[in-house]
């Protein structure tokens, strides 16, 4: 892990199509490639971390009516 700001390159393998949809994005939206596969798992993670709140929440609240 960076203790610093870093730049960690990865690097995968897409379908044809998966990378035609990347491309017209990236041009549509005047981006990079990089920034819109960055947003998109920004999303993914955002989505990903509420789901887990709502969760927790659902949980605490289902403690406190079983109590």
């Amino acid at each position: 892990m960076c203790t610093k700001v870093c730049n960690i390159v990865v690097t995968f393998k897409v379908d044809e199509d998966m990378y035609e949809q990347l491309e017209a994005y990236a041009i549509k939206h005047r981006m990079k490639k990089a920034e819109v596969i960055r947003l998109a798992l920004n999303k993914l993670f955002e989505e990903e971390r509420k789901n887990e709140e709502n969760l927790q929440i659902k949980v605490e609240k289902g403690l406190k009516l079983r109590r």
